[in-house]
């Protein structure tokens, strides 16, 4: 190092570099010392921020171990589970939706609920979730679901909204359902059995008048023969004898039928067995009407007075028109009705049978598609019956040929429209059909009121009735 004088002592001084190389020394020390002093800050941040993060992870750990814990709570659920989130898309679902709806994660996670609803109910469907976004939660609401194989299943479903831990951001909300299609299918099962129990019921009481209705009739066939007695008073003691038979058989019907009335109560599970027991009403109602025809006809054997005769016979037929009916019931697979045009046809062979017209009067039926309840049937089935008998008494005499139409046909309105026409000599157009003293058309008017309806007579061309009246509620 090199020394300098001072000029006043005269002796060496150091040099200014000295100096400055203390100075650099002593500040180099002091950024030493704020070096180690930073490092020592900056180790006790990292080991803060491993600390941090082993936390964290042990957080996530503990989160993913939930959040699992949670997928298998949601996935081994024996009810259906689903997720969507506030778009309505769906997010999750467990193995008992797949297994309730048929579809597969990959077709369902990511669309839209709207596909999951059948098309019938899927407003208001959607309208019932969109409710969930308002914070509305669900405790039995029923939601058709629909299946991937086109099958339509039905659950009571209940909901719960997820929030963000602000708790006002919703996350997401979660359904559990509960399939009730089975029990709602047999409800409605329950349901059609009741009303065809219903039905059952107003037939049996649709036979129980038809019963009274028989014994009126008979009623009015004793009245008639008793105004007559002086000349058949033989054939009245017959009469009476059957009336008391007839009279056993009516209260033997009725105790078949409040057996039958008490016997519905214990079977009403059991629609088929309600139908065997009707089926048997109708054929026993026809046996016992033909046990009285066959009585009637016996007794028919041991009367000389014709008047009287022709009166049994009249009786007789009446009474099988009556039983034909029960008859096509109790064959038909249907006890709502019977096909009339099937009934007609064989009530009007047995008296062409009867009267011995066949091959001479020809009979011509135009009915087509009408089936009537034992309501309206009989009541028609006996006009015809009178009609046609009136027919062939009275308008072929003397084996004239000739033809009986019966039509029968009904209009846009449900209105039934009866003819009964023959081309034979006419209708007296001085007898007014309605105030005639004949049991036959005073039975026609009887009925014609009976079924609410009305009667015409057109002389033009022979004799044609033509009856209009409404459809019962069981008349197809």
């Amino acid at each position: 190092m090199s020394r300098q004088k001072n000029p006043r002592s005269g002796k060496d001084r150091p040099s200014a570099s000295n100096e400055q190389l203390k100075a650099a020394h002593d500040q180099l020390q002091a950024s030493e010392q704020q070096l180690r002093a930073a490092n020592q800050q900056l180790d006790a941040g990292n080991q803060q921020l491993r600390a941090a993060n082993e936390q964290l992870a042990a957080e996530e750990a503990e989160l993913r171990q939930a959040h699992d814990f949670l997928g298998r709570l949601i996935d081994y659920a024996n009810a259906p589970i689903i997720v969507w989130d506030p778009k309505f898309r769906v997010t999750r679902f467990n193995g008992a939706f797949k297994r309730m709806t048929g579809y597969t994660a990959d077709e369902v996670v990511g669309q839209e609920l709207n596909i999951l609803f059948p098309k019938a109910s899927r407003n208001e469907s959607l309208e019932n979730i969109k409710h969930t976004l308002r914070g509305e939660y669900w405790e039995s609401v029923e939601i058709p679901v629909l299946c991937k194989d086109g099958d339509i299943r039905v659950a009571l479903w209940n909901s719960a909204n997820v929030y963000a831990e602000d708790d006002t951001t919703l996350l997401a909300t979660i359904a559990q359902g509960q399939d009730i299609t089975e029990r709602k299918r047999a409800q409605d099962e329950l349901q059609v059995a009741h009303d065809q129990l219903q039905a059952s019921e107003q037939q049996l009481r649709a036979a129980n008048q038809q019963l009274d209705a028989s014994n009126q009739q008979l009623g009015a066939a004793n009245d008639q023969l008793r105004a007559d007695e002086q000349e058949i008073k033989a054939a009245n003691q017959q009469l009476r004898a059957n009336e008391q038979q007839l009279k056993a058989a009516n209260q033997q019907l009725r105790a078949d039928v409040i057996e039958r009335k008490k016997g519905e109560k214990k079977i009403k599970a059991s629609l088929r067995e309600k139908e065997v027991l009707l089926k048997e009403v109708h054929h026993r109602v026809k046996n016992n009407m033909q046990v009285i025809s066959s009585i009637l006809n016996l007794q028919s054997k041991h009367i000389e007075d014709e008047q009287a005769l022709k009166m049994f016979k009249n009786g007789q037929s009446r009474i099988r028109s009556m039983a034909m009916v029960h008859e096509k019931l109790y064959e038909s697979a249907d006890l709502a009705g019977i096909d009339f045009a099937e009934y007609v046809q064989s009530t009007t062979s047995y008296l062409f049978s009867l009267h011995g017209v066949s091959g001479v009067v020809r009979l011509d039926i135009d009915i087509k598609d009408i089936f009537l309840d034992v309501s309206t049937a009989i009541p028609c089935g006996l006009i015809i019956n009178e009609l046609v008998s009136n027919s062939l008494k009275y308008a072929f005499g003397d084996g004239r040929e000739g033809e009986i139409l019966i039509k029968l046909y009904s209009d846009k309105a449900g209105k039934l429209t009866l003819v009964v026409e023959d081309d034979g000599i006419g209708f007296s157009k001085d007898v007014d059909f309605r105030k005639t003293e004949s049991l036959g058309m005073q039975l026609v008017i009887m009925l014609v009121e009976q079924l609410g309806g009305a009667i015409e007579l057109d002389r033009s061309k022979g004799t044609a009735f033509k009856i209009t009246f409404e459809r019962a509620g069981n008349s197809l």
